[in-house]
């Protein structure tokens, strides 16, 4: 067992997926107009509510059914896996995930559906940085005994945008786990607005402060593998 692991979320932490969301939106506002647009995004709600992952691929065949108009939607599926999601990496995300690895393992651990979301993990080139050692669930915060069998460690550095997971993980790994909240994305000001009992060990504003912080919890804790 490796005494230390870094577990990094992959939306509106590594990636920015705000973005890419923000100009898929615009796209389809484009291609089939505001009005079927809204109609999309109340599917991929209603999906996600039903499954408790986003799954656009899934939204986009249900559109299809439901629009009954024959209207070509062949060009929504290219823009997803046409989109150059290597772009929209935070800067210093490769930066820092290399420092990591040289720390302790290293693993990218994300929500989401099984094309899409592995797919825009593999095209951002950070699947490759990560040596493969990705997870994906519905939700990461039911899947811990399964996290820790794919990758035990003594002590884990969760980096996340929500702190509702981050609490969760808390909860349940107790002095194991070292939280660190990245205030950036949707996720991260919502949770502004929201009274919540639970306080991150850290707080930062960009991947590239992680180094700092990990670098003070290994000299005060001396968790070094």
């Amino acid at each position: 067992m490796r005494k230390l692991a870094f577990l990094l979320d992959f939306d509106n932490t590594l990636f920015d997926n705000d973005r890419f969301l923000s100009q898929f939106h615009q796209f389809l506002d484009i291609t089939i107009g505001p009005g079927n647009s809204k109609t999309f995004w109340s599917i991929s709600k209603q999906l996600r509510d039903e499954c408790g992952f986003v799954d656009y691929l899934g939204a986009l065949q249900r559109y299809r059914i439901a629009a009954k108009s024959g209207e070509d939607l062949t060009g929504i599926g290219s823009f997803m896996f046409d989109y150059p999601f290597s772009s929209r990496v935070f800067p210093d995300a490769i930066q820092v995930l290399r420092q990591l690895q040289k720390w302790g393992k290293t693993v990218i651990l994300t929500d989401g559906d099984m094309v899409f979301q592995p797919y825009k993990i593999k095209a951002s080139g950070l699947w490759h940085q990560v040596a493969a050692n990705v997870l994906i669930y519905i939700h990461k915060e039911q899947s811990l005994d399964k996290i820790q069998q794919a990758c035990p460690a003594a002590h884990y550095v969760l980096v996340d945008d929500r702190l509702s997971i981050l609490a969760s993980f808390h909860d349940q790994l107790k002095e194991r786990i070292t939280t660190v909240f990245i205030h950036q994305g949707h996720y991260a000001r919502e949770s502004d607005q929201l009274p919540s009992a639970f306080s991150p060990d850290f707080t930062i504003q960009h991947i590239s402060e992680l180094i700092p912080v990990v670098q003070e919890l290994r000299e005060t804790t001396n968790m070094v593998n």
